[in-house]
């Protein structure tokens, strides 16, 4: 597991926070992980699990970082 200092190293730069943008993205942090069929419902609650867990991270080691990372999300 990465420590502090490595997310640090990762979120101090605009390609980093592109990065770990696109991998939050691809974790369906924004929509339901209920479809109907339970197998893709915990697949997918899965993958949010660890988007939530990404998410706490960056706001106890870089809040600001973090809060960096959503401005630029919205002004592309």
């Amino acid at each position: 597991m990465a420590d502090s200092s490595d997310i640090r190293d990762v979120m101090s730069t605009k390609q980093g926070r592109a990065v770990v943008s696109h991998i939050l993205d691809k974790c369906n942090l924004d929509s339901t992980s209920f479809n109907g069929q339970s197998n893709h419902t915990i697949f997918r609650e899965g993958r949010r699990s660890v988007g939530l867990e990404f998410i706490r991270e960056l706001k106890e080691y870089v809040p600001a970082m973090y809060i960096t990372m959503e401005k630029e999300k919205l002004d592309v």
